[in-house]
C-alpha cells in the first residue's frame, strides 16, 4: 500500500474536518447529488480515516 502524504495544514483538526464535509457537500452538488447529513457524516468519516492511514 502506498502512503499518501497530506500536506500540514496550520488550521486545527476540527477545522481540517468542517473543510472535509464542505468539500463532500460541494462535490455532491457539483454531481447533482442530494446526501443526507448522515451520508456527509459517514463520507467525511471515509476520508479523514483515509487520510490518517
Amino acid at each position: 500500500m502506498v502512503r499518501r502524504e497530506m500536506p500540514v495544514h496550520d488550521s486545527s483538526a476540527g477545522d481540517f474536518g468542517e473543510k472535509v464535509r464542505a468539500y463532500v457537500r460541494r462535490r455532491a452538488e457539483i454531481e447533482g447529488k442530494r446526501l443526507t447529513e448522515r451520508q456527509v457524516d459517514e463520507l467525511t468519516k471515509s476520508l479523514l480515516d483515509y487520510r490518517r492511514e
